[in-house]
């Protein structure tokens, strides 16, 4: 039963051929504890079977929308295109290939705040070479300065659906990192995020989901020059080493020193010296916007 003070979410998920992940992802959702929920599907011009499952899908549960792009034109644009058809008072991205644990929603809701641009939580990854592990933030509250350091929400964030649209919706031009410009755009109008402290959805990094080294480079350098004015001058060299060794690009092992922290100077370091780094410079044929 719904009531009063439990309004409505719509979880927009963009997908682009990801049929057979896309319907565990939406089984997932469907199990939430919230009972006030929509979906919406925004299909970014798939050729598998995604129309005629969702298409079958929708007749089955009156609570899903789906609407396509007969092109593909990104993950932006998908994205852009769900938030204009949601009916919510709050909006909430989710990945196609992602499994919502049963009570994200309803806690997302429950943490939030009119003094927040939005509220987030922690996550479990799960890949076959490196099993589960679970990512949860430190702190109950974080500042636009905490997110111009880096990304703690990750992809997901739960916010008023008006304060989308107040930050400019998603940046299409942008290959990557598109979620975390849309955060610091968010938190500019309310500089302040509230994080749960527990993990509520499991990510799946077995099969190919990450943006391509040509995006993931573009899109960083994108962000960098969209929002270098509010960095820290650490911040700012610490990007332009990030850049230089996506490139693979030469740097001494004391700019790694000096500009990250020692926990993290461990991992990166492993990566640098392990040829982690090392990319094709060159656009890929067929690149598209995120996936």
């Amino acid at each position: 039963m719904i009531e009063e003070h439990q309004p409505l979410v719509s979880i927009y998920i963009p997908t682009h051929n990801r049929r057979k992940l896309l319907e565990r992802t939406l089984k997932s959702i469907l199990n939430q504890t919230y009972p006030n929920i929509e979906i919406i599907v925004s299909d970014d011009g798939s050729s598998d079977e995604t129309k005629e499952f969702m298409e079958a899908f929708v007749k089955l549960n009156s609570n899903i929308k789906y609407i396509r792009s007969e092109i593909a034109k990104g993950a932006n644009h998908a994205r852009n295109l769900a938030l204009k058809e949601a009916s919510g008072y709050y909006a909430t991205c989710f990945d196609d290939d992602d499994e919502m644990y049963p009570t994200r929603i309803e806690k997302l809701v429950n943490a939030y705040d009119e003094d927040y641009a939005f509220v987030f939580a922690g996550f479990e990854t799960y890949s076959k070479i490196n099993g589960k592990k679970t990512n949860i933030s430190l702190k109950n509250e974080y500042t636009l300065n905490d997110f111009l350091e880096r990304n703690h929400a990750g992809n997901s964030v739960l916010a008023q659906k008006d304060l989308f649209f107040k930050a400019g919706l998603y940046d299409e031009k942008m290959v990557a990192c598109q979620d975390y410009d849309m955060w610091i755009r968010m938190l500019k109008i309310k500089p302040l995020a509230k994080a749960v402290q527990k993990p509520m959805c499991l990510m799946y990094h077995d099969h190919s989901r990450i943006t391509n080294p040509y995006n993931k480079i573009k899109g960083s350098n994108q962000w960098h020059l969209k929002h270098k004015k509010m960095l820290s001058k650490k911040r700012r060299k610490l990007e332009v080493i990030s850049y230089r060794l996506n490139k693979g690009k030469p740097i001494s092992i004391f700019d790694l020193l000096v500009f990250y922290p020692f926990s993290r100077f461990l991992h990166e370091l492993k990566k640098y010296l392990t040829g982690h780094y090392s990319v094709v410079n060159k656009k890929p044929k067929g690149t598209n916007n995120d996936k």
